[in-house]
C-alpha cells in the first residue's frame, strides 16, 4: 500500500515537469534551433553525399583486382629470389669452407717442409764445423 502511494507521488513530481525547467528546455532548443537549420543539414548531406560519388569514381574494387594480381606475383617472385639466394649462399659457405680446408692442408705441407729443409742446412752446417 504504502509503495502505491510512493509511485502515485513520483508520477506527479517527476512526469510532468516544473514550469522553470520547461521554460529552460525551450529556450535551450531555441537555441540550438539558432545554431543549426534544416537547410544547413540539407546542405551537408548533399555535400556528403557528392563526396561519396566522387570516392567511388576514383577507385573500384575492379581496379584493385589486377593491382592485387600483380603484388601477389610480385611476392612470389621475391620469395623464388630468396629462395635460390639462401641456396647460392649455401653453396659459396661450402666452397669457402672447402678452400679454406685445402689452404690449411697447403700450409701444413709447406711448413712441414720448410722445417724439414731448415733442419737439414743446419744439421749440415753443424757437421762442417
Amino acid at each position: 500500500m504504502s509503495s502505491g502511494n510512493r509511485r502515485g507521488e513520483g508520477e506527479g513530481h517527476e512526469g510532468a515537469p516544473d514550469p522553470l525547467r520547461r521554460q529552460e528546455l525551450q529556450q535551450v532548443g531555441q537555441e540550438l534551433k539558432a545554431f543549426v537549420t534544416k537547410e544547413d543539414l540539407q546542405s551537408v548531406k548533399q555535400d556528403l553525399q557528392q563526396v561519396r560519388q566522387e570516392q567511388k569514381a576514383f577507385v573500384t574494387k575492379e581496379d584493385l583486382q589486377p593491382v592485387t594480381q600483380d603484388l601477389l606475383w610480385i611476392r612470389q617472385e621475391v620469395e623464388n629470389r630468396y629462395v635460390l639466394l639462401a641456396r647460392e649462399l649455401e653453396s659459396l659457405r661450402s666452397d669457402v669452407a672447402r678452400d679454406l680446408e685445402a689452404l690449411r692442408l697447403s700450409m701444413t705441407v709447406r711448413l712441414g717442409s720448410m722445417l724439414f729443409v731448415g733442419l737439414g742446412l743446419l744439421f749440415a752446417a753443424l757437421k762442417l764445423t
